[in-house]
């Protein structure tokens, strides 16, 4: 009876340990997550826009990069030229369209008249979110995290 009062002990008090001596620290970075190191001080949207993006969510789901209708990679340069890059049936597609920033994110096409603007948001320095802001043509969402 003792020895079997004893394994019991033992059993019991190594079931505790492994239940309650592993956690996990919530300060660690999810290795998962890339740690982005932009410049964290700037708060000028028509800066912090500049770098290349590649797109992370399209209404909150993931994102399938071969969607023809996605544009998975976005490049905004400090000349006011933004670089789109997709790919479908395996070949890739580059467009270059003027933007400007300024409580809207506006394209011109290459011919000169003017594209559907976007509302930005920067909730970081390393995220962008792109709302359509006319949503009777589209309500599409975007989520880019940047690259470089």
């Amino acid at each position: 009876m003792k020895k079997l009062c004893l394994k019991t002990g033992t059993f019991f008090l190594f079931l505790l340990i492994a239940l309650t001596g592993c956690t996990k620290n919530e300060s660690d970075p999810d290795p998962k997550e890339e740690v982005c190191d932009y410049d964290l001080t700037e708060t000028d949207p028509a800066k912090l826009i500049i770098g290349q993006w590649e797109l992370s969510k399209v209404n909150n789901e993931p994102v399938d990069i071969n969607n023809p209708g996605d544009i998975p990679y976005l490049e905004f340069r400090p000349d006011s030229v933004a670089k789109f890059q997709s790919t479908y049936n395996g070949n890739l597609y580059t467009t270059y369209l003027k933007y400007w920033v300024d409580t809207l994110l506006h394209y011109y096409h290459p011919d000169g008249y003017p594209l559907t603007p976007w509302y930005y948001e920067f909730p970081d320095n390393c995220t962008l979110k792109l709302d359509n802001a006319f949503l009777s043509f589209s309500s599409r969402h975007l989520i880019y995290k940047r690259t470089e």
